[in-house]
């Protein structure tokens, strides 16, 4: 969220599964969420201007508009979560004091379609989709998760709060 970028916050997360209820096979439609692949290294300076940008965790890419802040997001070692050793962590090295309406901050990942037939979008047997995942932040703050259909321009969201411990967050969006 672009409030994200108005303190000098911390978030570190591990994606443990995206579940699609009732799919057989393959359940985890999120790849990387382990966020054990991180080729292209460590990005500073992410913010500004509009941008996208991959880098840190394979998979995950951060997306700003018209922001004075500026991030660092890097592959952590975990030490304080059991069985996760690699974390995503997105550091605020610049603050923007002055957050306006039209700014904006997402991680994100995007999925092809062959990702998630498993869900029929689009059919009445559509299914609904639980995301579950490992969060802390270094101060207690409120985040959104968002599932955003790009073919009908169409979102869901649902927010949690993020403590200074990871917590693991189970969030299910409507079919």
């Amino acid at each position: 969220t672009a409030a994200k970028l108005a303190d000098d916050s911390v978030v570190t997360a591990n994606l443990t599964d995206a579940t699609i209820a009732g799919l057989a096979g393959r359940k985890n439609i999120a790849i990387n969420g382990a966020m054990q692949v991180a080729q292209r290294g460590t990005k500073t300076g992410i913010g500004a201007s509009t941008a996208t940008v991959y880098g840190a965790c394979d998979r995950f890419n951060i997306y700003t508009q018209n922001s004075a802040g500026r991030v660092t997001a890097s592959q952590e070692a975990v030490t304080d979560l059991e069985g996760f050793p690699n974390a995503l962590k997105i550091q605020c090295t610049t603050a923007d004091t002055s957050v306006a309406a039209n700014e904006l901050f997402i991680l994100g990942q995007r999925f092809e379609g062959q990702d998630v037939q498993g869900i029929q979008k689009g059919f009445s047997t559509a299914k609904e989709v639980t995301v579950s995942f490992y969060a802390k932040a270094n101060q207690t703050r409120v985040h959104v998760l968002e599932i955003y259909d790009v073919d009908n321009t169409r979102q869901c969201s649902k927010a949690f709060t993020v403590t200074d411990t990871f917590q693991r967050f189970s969030l299910t969006f409507p079919a």
